[in-house]
């Protein structure tokens, strides 16, 4: 109970009325964009206007990288996979391999795994 006596002292006297939480103030904490007053501009729809003063575009914005920047990324990207699939062929040769080839019977069943059509 004396818990709740100071508690109660500690919001209510220490600190001024200005500092305390007051009911149904609502809110965000940004600052909310005026109702609009005139008519529309054409373009309003491609703005999203989620309540804050702060509106974004709907569209992406496509002027952050060029074109010759994007081309040189794919073009980076797809050296860098063939290198990766370079390097793993040469350096993973079958004669490296520490299991023994499986031997089928019947020429190694070429036939049956369509490799070679029937005679």
């Amino acid at each position: 109970m004396a818990g709740a006596g100071v508690r109660s002292l500690i919001f209510k006297r220490a600190l001024p009325r200005t500092l305390l939480p007051v009911r149904g103030g609502g809110g965000g904490p940004v600052a909310r964009e005026p109702i609009p007053t005139q008519a529309l501009p054409e373009s309003d729809d491609f703005i999203w206007y989620d309540g804050t003063a702060n509106p974004e575009g709907v569209l992406d914005k496509t002027d952050i990288v060029t074109s010759n920047q994007a081309l040189g990324a794919l073009t980076l990207g797809f050296c860098g996979f063939a290198a990766i699939g370079v390097a793993g062929y040469l350096y993973n040769p079958v004669s490296r391999s520490p299991f023994i080839p499986k031997e089928f019977p019947y020429d190694n069943l070429k036939v049956e795994m369509g490799l070679e059509a029937k005679k």
